[in-house]
């Protein structure tokens, strides 16, 4: 059986796994470090994952809560959770810094997979295939996410291509169970923790299918219609487990309503920056601090290599077919989409089309762009073959060019002023202030050289295709030139580090480790986000967007602020009023800068930090009446409590009749429960949950069971059961 299956897979497919495990290497040699710098894993993924790991493996619960940020925060509802996919069962297996580096490299190779089954599909060739399937998983708009290991867009970006072969399989065969298949897809790419990119994914799909059945006129076929209702209830029905809560909590946040314009074009491509398509480095790289573009590099790298631009010409030109007409309107969309505030487009789908005002980053459209070039390069290298003969002319002038720009390139590396000529000319008065222009200018030479050698390896393969020489020693010059062009560029963008060394110890963490209590940090400095995390410290900062508005103007009372409504920090520069972080049970406050106030005490000062003491409310109290000046002047009974994943329970207590406070921010779906009975969980003092109790002995038990998730589990359960009855029925009537 296992020999059957492997006698039809290409061997295409072997050679793309061979060249992501070359890519890779570190991560097999170096199993045991962390991919680093890679900002975002550091800074935030790792601690997440890790303590979803410890509540599955070392407390035995599904975690619905996370108690260690925003001073807890529903983890369910939290869609960078990933909470539901399949990919987590690596981390369940593997160390986590290794379950992270194989999922980087599953994400690559099955990219490369579905993209290589997708051109197939559409009539390329196999070595065309095989090339598409190279540029999209090497090219900028792919591999360069692992700089930043933004995990999370590449798990949904590898399915994409996938749920393109389905649509187009359903469009060559109308057959329905594809609407099964396309349903289940969508619906894994939308838990793998990136919603923006499976919405993206989900417009470029759509435009794809419009114009497909356009051109072959069968736009209002019933069948089309049934193919996105189904495909639309199947994946919204298997989502609802997470889907439901999500809707949810973003009736707490801000972004409930959208992001403001300003926020929401953040990261907009800067049509300048189109110069790095040629010359990766004009704009200076972050290997070397000299990166001076607008926005994140690793949103807006772009560099595809030139060869494949080459076969992309030829195809756009001379492969007169819908599917290259299709991927290059589907390129200059959403080239013209990432360009953000500074086009037509996206400002048009922001204000007018629902649920893209939801977004920031309108250059993560940039991966459809990635996949354009790398089939229509596989159609272009096809066309490329079919010829009979290239134009003298059109070879030599590719020579003379390369041999221009070789001399060019050259030249300025050894001309003793081209560094300052660059400078003046190029970069002027107004341009990479601040940024070394040496440097740049050093890379800016060296993509010149890149680019002359790409341009001669052009010339080289025209003269080749002359003579007749065998096709096999031209593919091999194609794969080899491609690889090289794209490895040389981007494989420094990821090094190992130990993971101790990447999660430095802190005295000031291991400080507050040694304390025992029951108690939160306040985290002023909004650096020690991941060392509080990792070391299962609670905080009532953190980063990210799952921050509800409603607690962000509670903590704002505390002091002045920056006044970012869509960011995830917590930005306090001056504390004004410590009863709010009292009351939040907050013992300890990290600053980078000293602050003089009588409630705190100095606990210690390292090189870094300063970290204070203050006397916080409980966790849990009792008190008769909740007014401000009673809580202030003392009033209140404390209350032991004892804190699990999903809940936390009371010592038992005597009180009269009053209210008990958690010190937690009010969301729905914790309940209260007396000895067995019920309560009704309530929100006071800004935003802390309270029970009103009557007057006797209580021991309260409050546990996290949000409706949405019960109602949403049994939705997506039933509907798990309904496609395997379906699939299987399908299956047997096929067999008989």
């Amino acid at each position: 059986m296992i020999k059957k299956i492997q006698r039809k897979i290409d061997r295409e497919i072997y050679i793309i796994l061979a060249v992501c495990v070359a890519f890779f290497y570190k991560i097999f040699l170096f199993s045991q470090k962390i991919i680093y710098p890679a900002g975002d894993l550091i800074e935030e993924y790792y601690g997440e994952k890790v303590f979803f790991v410890k509540s599955v493996l070392v407390s035995h619960v599904f975690p619905l809560w996370n108690p260690l940020k925003f001073s807890g925060i529903s983890y369910i509802a939290d869609p960078q959770a990933a909470i539901f996919t399949p990919l987590n069962l690596l981390y369940l297996i593997f160390p986590t810094p290794f379950a992270f580096e194989l999922n980087f490299f599953i994400d690559t190779f099955l990219a490369g997979l579905f993209t290589y089954l997708f051109a197939k599909l559409i009539k390329i060739s196999k070595f065309g295939s095989f090339i598409a399937a190279i540029v999209m998983i090497f090219g900028g708009t792919f591999i360069i996410k692992i700089f930043s290991f933004h995990i999370y867009i590449l798990n949904a970006i590898a399915l994409f291509p996938l749920l393109l072969y389905f649509f187009e399989k359903f469009i060559q065969n109308k057959k329905l169970v594809y609407a099964i298949f396309t349903g289940i897809l969508l619906s894994l790419m939308t838990v793998t923790g990136n919603i923006q990119i499976a919405f993206y994914s989900l417009t470029a799909i759509l435009l794809y299918f419009l114009i497909r059945l356009i051109v072959l006129k069968s736009l209002w076929k019933v069948e089309n219609l049934l193919f996105l209702i189904i495909t639309g209830v199947i994946s919204f029905f298997l989502l609802a487990v997470e889907l439901f809560p999500i809707i949810e909590f973003s009736s707490f946040t801000s972004r409930a309503v959208g992001v403001l314009y300003s926020f929401g074009t953040d990261f907009s491509l800067n049509p300048k920056q189109l110069i790095s398509f040629i010359l990766p480095q004009f704009f200076g790289t972050p290997l070397s601090n000299s990166y001076w573009g607008t926005g994140n590099f690793s949103e807006l790298s772009m560099y595809m290599g030139m060869l494949p631009l080459f076969f992309v010409i030829i195809a756009i030109f001379k492969k007169r077919i819908i599917y290259v007409y299709t991927f290059t309107f589907l390129l200059f969309f959403s080239l013209f989409f990432a360009f953000g505030k500074n086009f037509v487009i996206f400002p048009i789908f922001f204000k007018f089309i629902p649920f893209f005002n939801s977004f920031r980053v309108p250059a993560r459209f940039l991966f459809i762009f990635g996949f354009s070039i790398a089939v229509l390069s596989g159609f272009g290298i096809d066309s490329f073959f079919n010829f009979k003969k290239a134009s003298k002319i059109f070879s030599y002038s590719f020579l003379f060019l390369g041999l221009v720009l070789l001399f060019i390139s050259v030249y300025l590396k050894i001309l003793p002023s081209g560094a300052r000529i660059f400078s003046k000319l190029i970069l002027r008065g107004v341009y990479a202030v601040g940024v070394n222009r040496t440097l740049i200018f050093s890379n800016v030479v060296q993509d010149l050289f890149v680019l002359s050698v790409m341009i001669l390896v052009i010339s080289v393969l025209l003269f080749l295709k002359n003579r007749k020489t065998s096709p096999l020693i031209i593919k091999l010059l194609i794969t080899i030139v491609i690889l090289g062009n794209l490895f040389f560029y981007y494989l420094n963008f990821y090094q190992m580090e130990n993971v101790n060394q990447a999660f430095k110890q802190i005295n000031e963490v291991e400080q507050i480790k040694k304390d025992k209590t029951t108690f939160r940090v306040f985290d002023q400095s909004g650096l020690l986000v991941k060392n509080l995390s990792l070391a299962n410290i609670e905080s009532i900062t953190g980063s990210g967007p799952e921050i509800s508005w409603e607690y962000r103007k509670f903590l704002w009372q505390v002091g002045d602020h920056s006044d970012r409504p869509f960011d995830g920090y917590i930005d306090i520069t001056k504390i004004k009023d410590f009863w709010n972080l009292r009351l939040l049970n907050v013992k300890y406050l990290v600053s980078k800068s000293e602050v003089s106030n009588p409630e705190l005490k100095l606990v210690m000062k390292a090189d870094k930090f300063y970290l204070y003491q203050m006397s916080p409310l409980p966790r849990a109290f009792f008190a008769k009446d909740l007014s401000l000046n009673s809580l202030k002047a003392g009033k209140y009974q404390a209350v032991e409590v004892k804190s699990g994943i999903n809940s936390i329970n009371t010592s038992s207590f005597n009180s009269n009749k009053g209210f008990l406070v958690l010190s937690q921010p009010y969301y729905p779906g914790w309940k209260a429960f007396d000895q067995g009975k019920e309560l009704k969980v309530t929100k006071s003092l800004g935003i802390l949950d309270v029970v009103e109790l009557n007057a006797g002995e209580h021991k309260i038990n409050f546990v996290f069971q949000p409706l949405s998730f019960e109602i949403g589990g049994y939705i997506s359960a039933i509907t798990v059961v309904v496609l395997i009855g379906i699939l299987l029925y399908i299956q047997k009537k096929k067999e008989s």
